[in-house]
């Protein structure tokens, strides 16, 4: 298999839907900002704040002077920034610049030791406790009534990219977040507003990892099945399921070239795709489109140069940022 900066197979794992053999293979995308060659970050905890209401910047004056007094909020806050740094930490791409190195330097206005922060805070934070009276029935037409509870929280997360030489807001975005709990018999067991939205922090926290730093995601491709009952074709769909895919592939490419075969080159072309052999993979389905542009045919043709530009642009980010480039495994 030829070594591809942005796609390699994912786990080796094959699905099998509507007897289509379907490949997910996992892609290595560029950060969505182009950061300009950064090579250090530092993210500022989040605070509480419900000032400045109008402006979606956040003021980091209110960093250095903000108590977060409320349990819950304080959480909230301290979950986030603890999750984004995890994010940044584990990606590898950068240094990771302690946050109370950078407070320091900004509180004195002098050279701040990271090319990029991040800053955000919490507003708009709401916490309700609904009770509902339930009749339950224990005999004879005899009655008694329960109450059940729910807890909804809601809140606002805004952040900011920030360039540290130069104070300019590179990125800025805020998110809304709603979430109830389940249905509990007791308002004691009502669990706390982290838990109840846990799941939404962790997806803004890779949200904002996805823009300053490249991500994997895993995107399932759908071999074409045969309907000529064709013994070579049958058998490069069983190479591709049994996890052979340098094998599969060359085998479809037989069968395209010396058949004229448009499924065999489809899936060919697929799986040069998933190896991340784009400019090969283009050659094929290019040539298919001239005589058979159908809509798969096309979709394929678009996502192969998509990849291919995604591929060319992380590379680039890589180059300045001066991380090694990670081949697939």
């Amino acid at each position: 298999m030829s070594k591809k900066l942005s796609a390699f197979i994912a786990g080796l794992t094959f699905l099998f839907l509507s007897c289509a053999t379907t490949i997910p293979v996992e892609f290595q995308r560029p950060a969505e900002l182009d950061l300009n060659g950064a090579s250090s970050v530092s993210v500022l905890p989040f605070i509480y704040s419900d000032s400045f209401e109008n402006s979606k910047i956040v003021n980091i004056i209110m960093f250095f002077t903000t108590d977060i007094r409320d349990s819950d909020q304080k959480d909230i806050c301290n979950y986030v920034t603890s999750e984004l740094t995890g994010a940044v930490a584990k990606g590898g791409y950068y240094d990771l610049v302690s946050s109370t190195a950078v407070s320091e330097k900004l509180k004195g206005n002098t050279g701040v030791p990271c090319d990029i922060y991040i800053t955000g805070k919490l507003s708009s934070y709401n916490a309700d406790i609904d009770s509902k009276a339930c009749r339950r029935e224990i005999g004879n037409d005899e009655y008694v009534v329960e109450y059940v509870y729910t807890k909804e929280v809601s809140c606002s997360l805004t952040y900011e990219i920030v360039d540290a030489k130069t104070s300019r807001v590179m990125y800025y975005d805020t998110k809304r977040i709603s979430c109830e709990s389940s249905i509990y018999d007791s308002e004691t067991r009502l669990p706390s507003a982290l838990s109840i939205v846990r799941s939404d922090l962790d997806n803004f926290a890779s949200e904002i990892a996805r823009k300053i730093q490249p991500y994997e995601e895993t995107v399932v491709m759908t071999l074409l099945k045969d309907k000529t009952k064709n013994e070579r074709m049958a058998t490069a769909d069983k190479l591709a399921k049994s996890r052979d895919i340098a094998a599969s592939r060359s085998l479809f490419e037989s069968v395209y070239k010396e058949e004229d075969l448009m499924e065999a080159g489809y899936n060919a072309a697929i799986l040069y795709h998933a190896e991340g052999e784009y400019d090969k993979a283009l050659s094929i389905i290019n040539e298919i489109a001239k005589t058979n542009p159908t809509a798969d045919v096309l979709k394929e043709k678009a996502r192969i140069e998509s990849d291919k530009k995604s591929e060319s642009r992380l590379e680039k980010q890589l180059r300045e940022n001066g991380s090694e480039i990670n081949y697939g495994k």
